[in-house]
């Protein structure tokens, strides 16, 4: 009976010298235990000297204890007792949401880790796929006079549009100049009889975009 209540005594005064001395006692070394426990052995080595405020926020904390504890097979009150001032300690909640430090995140679960970097990965080729789809795709042109297949009995025809801006105009390999919006216009002289106008604009890497205007002269 005085045994117990020597212990008991201890426990209550110490809790990290009970835990030391049952490693102790069992022959292992911390280098091994943090290798097979997957806990960093600077957090090992706090509980057993009983500085529990260095041990992470929130959850991780008490999770490394209890592991730890469960693993020497100690009374489960003594357990308890441990959780218990660890909340004193850092009093907190126990799901805290505070930023973690860089020490904190070395010991997320790698999953969590594997998980973010995927994710960043696919982002990052999302955003080069678009970014040269954009540079190499051809430029978005639009020619608002005249429509196609048009008749008339002029001898000219003045052509209208618009384009990407930063893109290269050439109506009938002439080149053309657009204003600041990528707004154009040019007179094009007609022939009598039929006539094929080739409107074209390309960016500098990009492919090429050709509009075609029939234009018959009676």
């Amino acid at each position: 009976m005085s045994d117990f209540i020597e212990k008991k005594i201890i426990a209550e005064n110490n809790l990290g010298e009970v835990i030391k001395k049952e490693r102790e006692e069992k022959g292992l070394k911390i280098k091994k235990l943090s290798r097979k426990l997957n806990i960093r052995k600077e957090y090992l080595l706090a509980i057993e000297a009983n500085r529990l405020d260095l041990l992470p926020d929130g959850i991780y904390g008490k999770k490394f204890f209890k592991k730890y504890a469960n693993f020497l097979s100690l009374n489960q009150d003594l357990i308890n007792e441990g959780l218990d001032e660890l909340s004193l300690k850092r009093n907190e909640n126990p799901f805290s949401t505070k930023t973690a430090k860089k020490k904190d995140f070395l010991v997320f679960p790698k999953i969590a880790r594997n998980i973010i970097l995927i994710l960043i990965v696919l982002a990052c080729a999302l955003y080069l796929s678009l970014y040269a789809k954009k540079i190499f795709s051809p430029p978005e042109m639009t020619i608002t006079y005249p429509e196609n297949n048009l008749s008339t009995t002029e001898n000219s025809v003045t052509i209208k549009g618009s384009v990407e801006k930063e893109a290269e105009i050439k109506i009938n390999d002439e080149l053309v100049l657009a204003d600041m919006d990528g707004n154009f216009e040019k007179e094009v002289n007609l022939k009598k009889g039929a006539n094929n106008i080739v409107i074209s604009a390309k960016k500098k890497y990009g492919q090429e975009e050709i509009i075609n205007r029939y234009i018959l002269v009676e």
